[in-house]
């Protein structure tokens, strides 16, 4: 969503590149626990509440997969996850949009047809927020009054 893109600012406690740590919660990949202990988990900080958990699901089974396929080894993991020059993460809706349409890996995974679909419905959403008189706040980490009405509005 537009308002999930807005947590993804450097030391704001969400990720805003592509790197890992160990109990770092501004890293994307946080390792949460010690080596040899069972309770050690991941903790994959990109996804927002508002996703759909299936297509979030099947997209990180989907990369990871590929990735063990390709035999792709992790970076070092970081201290400073907001200062590495590890790639940065789409800061809006309309970027990541951009990013997905591009993706040869999602065309051929999830194919063309649904790739298009989901990139034309995120693309009108940004543009319908991008219209509205409401986008254009003071403080751009708040959430507008478009954004209550398009995300949470019962009605």
């Amino acid at each position: 969503t537009v308002t999930g893109y807005k947590r993804y600012r450097a030391n704001s406690l969400a990720p805003d590149r592509v790197n890992w740590g160990r109990d770092q919660r501004g890293a994307m990949i946080r390792v949460s626990g010690a080596d040899g202990d069972p309770n050690t988990h991941l903790e994959n900080r990109v996804g927002e509440s508002a996703a759909n958990p299936y297509l979030y699901t099947a997209s990180q089974i989907l990369s990871g997969l590929d990735g063990v396929r390709l035999g792709q080894e992790p970076p070092a993991p970081t201290d400073e996850p907001y200062s590495t020059d590890a790639p940065t993460l789409p800061k809006t809706l309309a970027e990541a949009a951009e990013a997905f349409e591009a993706s040869a890996f999602y065309r051929k995974a999830i194919g063309d047809e649904f790739v298009d679909f989901l990139v034309a419905h995120k693309r009108n959403e940004a543009a319908r927020y991008e219209a509205s008189e409401l986008s254009r706040v003071t403080d751009p980490d708040a959430v507008s009054e478009w954004e209550q009405r398009e995300y949470f509005d019962l009605h």
